[in-house]
């Protein structure tokens, strides 16, 4: 992969990354805070689950449901 193939790429996980946080970010925030129950904490999980999602979105399969694969990442981060 050339340098802007990557770059490219990265600003496609970006952008994807942005919208998955407008249309998402409710239901994983929520999903975080039942399960945490400290703000603070729920926030610091909250940040790093579109994090992990950012690294792990050249292995995204368009083929699932991005809600799902958030809250498994954010399921995870609390195991």
């Amino acid at each position: 992969m050339s340098a802007s193939e990557a770059s490219l790429e990265a600003a496609d996980g970006k952008t994807v990354l942005a919208d998955w946080i407008e249309r998402h970010g409710p239901s994983v925030y929520g999903f975080l805070r039942a399960r945490v129950r400290d703000p603070n904490q729920t926030d610091d999980l909250f940040q790093e689950t579109f994090t992990r999602a950012l690294r792990a979105f050249r292995s995204y399969r368009d083929e699932g449901k991005p809600r799902a694969f958030l809250l498994k990442i954010a399921d995870r981060l609390i195991a």
